[in-house]
Protein backbone atom coordinates (compact mmCIF):
# COMPACT_ATOMS: atom_id res chain seq x y z
CA UNK A 1 0.00 0.00 0.00
CA UNK A 2 1.29 3.40 -1.27
CA UNK A 3 0.79 6.44 1.39
CA UNK A 4 0.79 9.98 -0.15
CA UNK A 5 1.57 13.15 1.08
CA UNK A 6 -1.30 15.30 0.99
CA UNK A 7 -2.11 18.15 2.76
CA UNK A 8 -5.16 17.93 4.89
CA UNK A 9 -7.63 20.73 6.83
CA UNK A 10 -6.29 21.79 10.37
CA UNK A 11 -7.03 19.61 13.31
CA UNK A 12 -8.98 23.06 14.40
CA UNK A 13 -11.00 23.48 11.55
CA UNK A 14 -12.15 27.09 10.12
CA UNK A 15 -15.99 27.85 9.08
CA UNK A 16 -16.27 27.42 5.64
CA UNK A 17 -17.16 30.63 5.10
CA UNK A 18 -13.81 32.18 6.12
CA UNK A 19 -11.99 33.24 3.49
CA UNK A 20 -8.47 32.87 4.95
CA UNK A 21 -5.18 34.37 2.23
CA UNK A 22 -3.76 30.68 0.66
CA UNK A 23 -0.36 31.78 2.11
CA UNK A 24 -1.54 31.94 5.85
CA UNK A 25 -3.68 28.51 5.44
CA UNK A 26 -0.07 26.94 4.67
CA UNK A 27 1.29 28.09 7.51
CA UNK A 28 -1.45 27.63 9.67
CA UNK A 29 -0.09 23.58 9.78
CA UNK A 30 2.61 22.83 12.47
CA UNK A 31 2.98 19.34 10.77
CA UNK A 32 2.85 18.32 7.50
CA UNK A 33 0.25 14.82 7.38
CA UNK A 34 0.69 11.71 5.71
CA UNK A 35 -2.21 10.15 3.84
CA UNK A 36 -2.34 6.52 5.17
CA UNK A 37 -4.59 3.31 5.67
CA UNK A 38 -3.56 2.35 8.76
CA UNK A 39 -6.00 -0.43 10.54
CA UNK A 40 -5.94 0.56 14.64
CA UNK A 41 -8.67 -0.19 17.66
CA UNK A 42 -9.78 2.26 19.52
CA UNK A 43 -10.73 1.84 23.01
CA UNK A 44 -12.37 4.69 25.39
CA UNK A 45 -15.89 6.29 26.27
CA UNK A 46 -18.42 8.03 23.88
CA UNK A 47 -20.16 11.35 24.07
CA UNK A 48 -22.68 9.36 26.37
CA UNK A 49 -20.17 7.86 28.79
CA UNK A 50 -20.39 4.90 27.42
CA UNK A 51 -17.20 2.31 26.51
CA UNK A 52 -16.75 1.09 23.77
CA UNK A 53 -14.44 -1.01 21.03
CA UNK A 54 -13.87 -0.16 17.76
CA UNK A 55 -12.10 -1.28 14.66
CA UNK A 56 -11.02 1.89 13.15
CA UNK A 57 -8.69 3.47 10.27
CA UNK A 58 -6.27 5.92 10.92
CA UNK A 59 -6.46 8.57 7.45
CA UNK A 60 -3.42 10.64 8.40
CA UNK A 61 -1.12 10.88 10.64
CA UNK A 62 1.22 13.86 11.46
CA UNK A 63 4.03 14.49 14.06
CA UNK A 64 1.77 15.43 16.78
CA UNK A 65 -1.28 13.17 16.42
CA UNK A 66 -3.82 11.87 13.54
CA UNK A 67 -7.06 11.96 11.41
CA UNK A 68 -9.13 8.35 12.29
CA UNK A 69 -13.05 7.25 10.94
CA UNK A 70 -15.08 6.10 13.61
CA UNK A 71 -18.85 5.03 13.85
CA UNK A 72 -19.33 6.77 17.34
CA UNK A 73 -19.92 10.24 18.64
CA UNK A 74 -17.24 11.30 21.10
CA UNK A 75 -16.57 14.61 22.57
CA UNK A 76 -13.76 16.96 22.12
CA UNK A 77 -11.35 16.55 25.21
CA UNK A 78 -11.78 12.66 25.46
CA UNK A 79 -8.92 10.31 25.89
CA UNK A 80 -8.47 7.63 23.53
CA UNK A 81 -6.48 4.88 23.31
CA UNK A 82 -5.54 3.95 19.74
CA UNK A 83 -4.08 0.19 19.43
CA UNK A 84 -1.68 -0.61 16.00
CA UNK A 85 -3.67 -3.74 15.22
CA UNK A 86 -0.51 -5.79 13.59
CA UNK A 87 2.07 -4.60 16.68
CA UNK A 88 -0.08 -4.63 19.48
CA UNK A 89 1.20 -0.99 20.00
CA UNK A 90 -0.77 1.68 22.11
CA UNK A 91 -0.86 5.45 22.21
CA UNK A 92 -2.71 7.94 24.28
CA UNK A 93 -4.52 10.71 22.14
CA UNK A 94 -7.34 13.50 23.02
CA UNK A 95 -10.25 14.11 21.00
CA UNK A 96 -9.40 17.38 19.42
CA UNK A 97 -12.50 17.54 16.90
CA UNK A 98 -15.37 15.47 15.33
CA UNK A 99 -16.52 16.04 12.06
CA UNK A 100 -20.17 17.52 11.62
CA UNK A 101 -22.61 15.33 10.62
CA UNK A 102 -23.45 15.47 7.21
CA UNK A 103 -19.75 17.24 6.59
CA UNK A 104 -17.22 15.86 4.73
CA UNK A 105 -15.78 15.33 7.62
CA UNK A 106 -18.58 13.19 9.14
CA UNK A 107 -17.38 9.82 11.21
CA UNK A 108 -14.16 11.63 11.32
CA UNK A 109 -12.11 12.63 14.61
CA UNK A 110 -9.06 14.81 14.79
CA UNK A 111 -6.88 13.57 17.95
CA UNK A 112 -3.44 14.79 19.28
CA UNK A 113 -1.42 13.02 21.64
CA UNK A 114 -2.44 13.23 25.18
CA UNK A 115 1.43 13.53 26.28
CA UNK A 116 2.73 16.28 24.32
CA UNK A 117 6.49 14.28 24.26
CA UNK A 118 4.84 11.43 22.66
CA UNK A 119 4.87 10.99 18.57
CA UNK A 120 4.39 8.62 16.17
CA UNK A 121 7.85 5.96 15.48
CA UNK A 122 7.22 6.58 11.75
CA UNK A 123 10.33 4.56 11.02
CA UNK A 124 8.15 1.16 12.79
CA UNK A 125 4.99 2.54 10.43
CA UNK A 126 7.04 2.87 7.43
CA UNK A 127 8.09 -1.04 7.85
CA UNK A 128 4.33 -1.52 7.68
CA UNK A 129 3.06 0.88 4.85
CA UNK A 130 5.34 3.27 2.32
CA UNK A 131 5.35 6.56 3.78
CA UNK A 132 5.76 9.51 1.34
CA UNK A 133 5.14 11.09 -2.00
Amino acid sequence: MRIRERKEPPLDPTPADAEIPAEMAKDRRRFERLTSRIQVILLGKDARGREFFDRSEVVSIDKRGARVRTRFSISPGTILEVQLTDEMVTKRLRVVWQGDPGSLYEGTLGLEFADPNDTWKVGMLGARWELGP
